[in-house]
């Protein structure tokens, strides 16, 4: 309405839009591809971080969203951008930052944008008052980070069976786990089965705790992950 009311092409973008199969039932997404299909001068952008569950909305032929949407990944920031950004920023607040810190926070977060959002503030925390990032800093923000989130990483190893605790302390300990059904994998981390493995993986990337990247399994949070290498290993 509001774009012919206007005349004008409009966009709408969705952030998180996985968020609503949390509603238990596809009847939400029924309706609102039956509206969508129907509008005219309107774009739709669907976001979510979680990109299993939104391969399973738009890929699955079963439900409503099937191939409505044309699917784009992003792509990491290129290191050597991401590098000049966070140099940039410290030295606009007067904090010193060398860039092979630089280097190892991009290497500690692989250049993950919320991630290395999330250490660099805990950094300039720290070096707030001498004004210097030292060299042990990384280690303490680290260390803050994990005991900040302990409550929410409690929770989730709590609420996971014992097949996914184990799939989940293998993959922190393995930095690209591509043989997960493997039985050298199964009996190094004590799996019992394949058939246990798979039915671990395939829940935990429902949930979105574990993430497929280029073949290879890992834990999404990398700060979940060093809680429970700093727990279990």
């Amino acid at each position: 309405m509001l774009a012919k009311v206007k005349n004008k092409p409009l966009v709408v973008v969705f952030d998180e839009f996985q968020e609503i199969t949390s509603f238990n039932d596809i009847k939400l997404e029924n309706l609102m591809r039956t509206s969508f299909q129907h509008h005219k001068n309107v774009t739709y952008v669907f976001m979510g971080s979680k990109q299993h569950i939104m391969q399973q909305m738009f890929e699955d032929v079963n439900r409503p969203f099937y191939k409505f949407a044309k699917p784009f990944p992003l792509k990491k920031i290129p290191p050597k951008e991401f590098k000049k950004f966070i140099l940039d920023k410290f030295k606009q607040t007067q904090i010193e930052i060398s860039p092979s810190t630089v280097d190892e926070i991009l290497g500690f977060t692989q250049g993950h944008p919320y991630f290395t959002q999330q250490l660099c503030h805990e950094l300039w925390n720290i070096a707030n008052g001498s004004k210097k990032v030292q060299k042990n800093d990384i280690e303490k923000a680290v260390t803050t980070l994990i005991e900040i989130h302990n409550d929410l990483f409690s929770m989730i190893w709590d609420s996971s069976t014992f097949p996914q605790r184990k799939m989940f302390i293998a993959l922190a300990m393995e930095d690209k786990a591509s043989s997960v059904y493997s039985t050298a994998f199964i009996k190094k981390y004590e799996l019992k089965s394949a058939s246990h493995a798979r039915r671990a993986i395939e829940q935990l990337l429902m949930n979105g705790t574990v993430e497929r990247v280029n073949g290879s399994y890992t834990v999404t949070d990398i700060f979940f992950k060093e809680w429970i290498k700093s727990r279990n290993c």
